[in-house]
């Protein structure tokens, strides 16, 4: 599963404490500093990634979800633009068939 924003990683980490193949992306680096760190005091296996979700191909290397899941990323971007770049990335990284949950 692919948390979008996962911000301090916390779904990230309880996906990956229920047997998820977690993993998270931020913009942030201090969140994914603390998601990190959550991630270790919880002795959970889970990845995160430093991730603009509204550049061009952010998707692109990061693999294919079967879940993808937003808890407020899509909600904070500002311009339409924006969104529909976040729309791209979602497409890039959800697997056909696969479920997306905003």
């Amino acid at each position: 599963m692919l948390d979008v924003g996962c911000g301090t990683g916390s779904l990230v980490v309880y996906l990956a404490r229920k047997g998820f193949e977690a993993f998270g992306v931020d913009i942030s680096s201090v969140a994914l500093r603390k998601a990190a760190r959550r991630a270790q005091s919880e002795c959970v296996d889970c990845t995160f990634h430093r991730v603009d979700v509204t550049a061009p191909g952010a998707g692109v290397g990061l693999g294919k979800f079967a879940l993808v899941t937003d808890v407020g990323c899509y909600h904070s971007l500002g311009t339409a633009s924006a969104r529909r770049a976040y729309v791209k990335f979602v497409d890039e990284v959800l697997e056909p068939g696969g479920m997306f949950m905003l």
